[in-house]
């Protein structure tokens, strides 16, 4: 009886462990930015360009975002990100290169394939279910959840 009763508490454990290690990550206001969204299209001055068929994803975890280019053309990008209210900011964005270390980019010429065209950027957060938009003045940069 008493084996029965260990197993049972090590199984509740391992199931709130596993339940735990699963949850989507989100950020202090309820926005689920945490995870991989791809890069749909992008809007400016009301212009809008498809990007479905682009393998272009940014990948919210914690408080670093990644953007990559899944077909290998144009390099990662590394920013660390803060959320202020329904605001991502983005500042300080590194080219990703892990062997000859990080690079802090300059000039926003690397960030233009990501949808981004400063190298800093407030950007307001819609999100709903599984799409999400991200607008900065004239420009709205249009995901859906991976």
């Amino acid at each position: 009886m008493k084996a029965k009763r260990i197993y049972s508490v090590v199984l509740a454990l391992f199931a709130l462990l596993c339940f735990y290690g699963c949850s989507i990550e989100s950020d202090k206001v309820g926005h689920k930015l945490g995870g991989m969204w791809h890069l749909t299209a992008v809007e400016v001055d009301g212009v809008k360009t498809d990007y479905s068929d682009k393998k272009v994803y940014w990948l919210f975890q914690g408080k670093l975002l990644q953007l990559e280019d899944k077909e290998y053309v144009h390099p990662s990008i590394l920013y660390l990100y803060t959320l202020e209210g329904d605001v991502v900011k983005l500042r300080n964005p590194y080219r990703y290169d892990r062997e000859n270390g990080d690079e802090l980019l300059t000039e926003p010429s690397l960030l233009q394939y990501y949808g981004i065209d400063n190298i800093g950027m407030d950007l307001w957060i819609t999100v709903n279910d599984s799409r999400l938009i991200l607008t900065s003045g004239n420009r709205k940069l249009y995901f859906d959840k991976f």
